[in-house]
């Protein structure tokens, strides 16, 4: 009957209360170069809030901004080249953080993009595996110095080459899953030269699915 019925687990005579209809894409990329999105704060969409096309991004800059109460993943990149995300703030998603795409193949071409100093937390609540924080795809990437938290599943996943996983933070994940780890990465033969040092974990997984 076109009906939505909320039912609220407590008082919400002073809270905001807020309903999305757009469940496409926010910002799209297509063969672009050279774009900063800096201090923005972005919430209540269903679909992602960042995406290319194959054509793909080059120099894209993502800094300082808010993402919460988003349907999908916040970033989403096919093809992404010399691009930084950082100082970024990132929770209430019902899928994954970043998920950024770029380099790799025979020559082990690098992406050189860089994910760091980010805090994500409490995202895939909804679809609530293999949704990390932070997925990079392809060669040549440097994720460091992000702290992830309160998650179902896995905090990070990568696949391809010559990545730097260095100075990242990490607690309180795997908290529904068994058999889990904070880290993914493998299945790829031709996968080398990945390097992950320096990195801390407290509190991984949940001692009832033991």
């Amino acid at each position: 009957n076109g009906k939505v019925y909320f039912w609220p687990d407590s008082d919400i005579s002073s809270a905001k209360i807020s309903f999305s209809q757009f469940g496409g894409t926010v910002v799209l990329f297509d063969n672009v170069s050279y774009v900063k999105i800096d201090g923005f704060m972005f919430e209540n969409c269903r679909g992602n809030v960042i995406n290319t096309t194959d054509a793909g991004v080059r120099n894209l800059t993502v800094n300082g901004c808010i993402f919460r109460c988003i349907g999908a993943d916040v970033v989403y990149t096919k093809e992404c080249y010399d691009s930084v995300f950082s100082n970024n703030m990132i929770y209430s998603t019902s899928c994954g953080g970043f998920d950024i795409g770029g380099g790799g193949g025979d020559s082990q071409t690098c992406a050189c993009n860089i994910i760091t100093n980010n805090e994500i937390h409490d995202y895939a609540i909804d679809d609530t595996v293999y949704n990390p924080a932070i997925r990079v795809r392809g060669a040549g990437m440097l994720v460091s110095h992000n702290l992830i938290y309160n998650a179902p599943h896995e905090a990070m996943e990568f696949t391809g080459g010559n990545m730097i996983i260095e100075y990242n933070e990490v607690h309180d994940v795997c908290d529904e899953t068994a058999d889990a780890g904070a880290f993914y990465t493998g299945l790829d033969g031709a996968a080398h030269g990945t390097v992950s040092r320096y990195n801390l974990f407290v509190n991984v997984g949940n001692d009832k699915f033991s």
